[in-house]
């Protein structure tokens, strides 16, 4: 609500759209400005199972989220700095989306590594921050979880079939080859990268729901290639539920 209302009328505003609760259940919560601009009713709290702040610091707004909230099911927001990384809210969500705008440090590598998070999705103009044959290279000598997926939502298509193209000559010897997939009439490369004794990173790109935007994904998938069956299985439909 506007700040500086009249009491009365803020009191009616909050009654149509808040039914005059103080306590309030959605499934998702998006927040667009700093928390001080909201006037809501005092002790007002969100029961929610997803925080959008994509332009905000999420910590902004915890003292109107309900801590039978916690943990979410999905958090997108700006990272604050590295101290982010350590935040209970952040580290416990069960699917995460950010942005990295500045070149990944080592220190960053190794707070994204130590997340607990499976699965991540980074926004726009994240990909070229990040130096992805050192990340591969880290995760071969700490694994991550099978399951783990990381996401990058691109514009470039030309940026996301060099990185594919660099990938493949980077780790040729323990590379294999797979069937490629065509995203909005382009064809790109798809292949396993061998990781440990027990799993390899499943590298490939596919369509984004957006126009103009594709994704690009590393995957860990057991060794076994049990999972990875079954990820044949739905990319030979498309890939339409990645």
């Amino acid at each position: 609500m506007p700040q500086n209302l009249d009491q009365t009328v803020e009191n009616k505003i909050n009654q149509y759209y808040m039914g005059g609760r103080t306590s309030v259940h959605v499934k998702r919560l998006e927040v667009f400005g700093p928390h001080a601009d909201l006037a809501l009713p005092v002790d007002s709290k969100f029961k929610i199972t997803e925080l959008d702040a994509k332009h905000c610091n999420f910590e902004y707004y915890l003292p109107i989220i309900d801590p039978i909230s916690f943990p979410l099911k999905y958090l997108r927001c700006k990272l604050a700095g590295l101290h982010t990384y350590n935040h209970p809210v952040f580290r416990s969500a069960e699917s995460l989306a950010f942005n990295i705008f500045e070149e990944q440090s080592e220190a960053e590598m190794i707070c994204l590594h130590k997340l607990p998070c499976k699965t991540i999705s980074f926004e726009h103009y994240s990909l070229d921050m990040i130096d992805m044959v050192s990340m591969i290279r880290y995760w071969m000598k700490h694994p991550k979880e099978i399951g783990t997926k990381y996401t990058f939502v691109e514009f470039d298509s030309k940026l996301v079939y060099s990185e594919l193209i660099h990938l493949k000559r980077e780790f040729e010897e323990i590379r294999h080859d797979l069937e490629g997939t065509t995203v909005k009439g382009n064809n790109y490369p798809r292949f396993l990268i061998s990781l440990t004794l027990t799993s390899k990173l499943h590298v490939y790109a596919i369509d984004n729901n957006e126009p103009h935007l594709l994704n690009f994904i590393i995957k860990l998938v057991p060794e076994s290639g049990a999972e990875f069956s079954g990820t044949e299985q739905q990319m030979g439909a498309q890939l339409s539920i990645e």
